[in-house]
């Protein structure tokens, strides 16, 4: 559930640079069709990726604790060190395949800062849902 909601997240900042991407794209090379489109998936995937990672490392690191007592900011943390988690791994994936070095140096910095954000708010985002529904079963 938890990487379904961080994909559909991830999906406007992903459709926005695929628009972007595709309105900037060389001309001297033919446009990808759908370019748009993928890299929105992309995203996607990435954000449910994210998410499901993020769920498992507080499930592991803080199953015994109750959902009102969670910290805000381990959340957080939990939440941008797993999105940077996923992006590191695809960096490197991408880096392996287009066997191009630059690559994962090039973009680290935007992968880094772009995953720490969303994975920061989807981890709060998710905080605020879990102890809405505990705060609703409670008064139910």
């Amino acid at each position: 559930m938890i990487a379904a909601l961080w994909g559909i997240a991830w999906l406007p900042p992903g459709l926005a640079l695929g628009i972007r991407s595709s309105l900037v794209f060389s001309s001297d090379v033919p446009k990808p069709a759908g370019l748009a489109l993928r890299i929105a998936a992309a995203w996607m995937l990435w954000g449910a990726a994210s998410g499901a990672l993020f769920a498992t490392l507080v499930a592991l690191a803080e199953g015994r604790r109750s959902i009102q007592k969670l910290s805000r900011l381990r959340i957080a943390l939990w939440g941008a060190g797993g999105c940077v988690a996923v992006g590191t791994a695809f960096l490197i994936y991408r880096m392996a395949k287009l066997r191009d070095p630059h690559f994962f140096t090039d973009n680290l910095l935007f992968v880094f800062l772009v995953c720490a954000v969303l994975g920061a708010m989807c981890a709060m985002a998710t905080l605020f849902l879990m102890r809405s529904a505990a705060d609703a079963r409670q008064f139910a």
